[in-house]
């Protein structure tokens, strides 16, 4: 009688062993796909700032001129 509940217990614990293995598998899968979606839009928004234009009023044009020049 104790081992047949031993071994019964030993088949679930395995059991739950290789439910535990896929379903950590099955969020480790759908993590990557997240952050490989995640990495996509991050590399679309910095192509789209860089991009974007900057708009110098006319009277400022000279100064941000002089701070363009600094930064190289």
């Amino acid at each position: 009688m104790k081992f047949a509940i031993k071994k019964q217990a030993e088949k679930q614990n395995l059991e739950n062993t290789h439910r535990f293995k896929q379903e950590l598998e099955s969020e480790k899968q759908c993590h990557m796909m997240l952050f490989t979606q995640y990495k996509e839009w991050q590399l679309k928004e910095r192509e789209h700032i860089s991009k974007l234009k900057i708009n110098v009023p006319e009277a400022l044009q000279n100064t941000y001129e002089q701070l363009s020049r600094l930064e190289e």
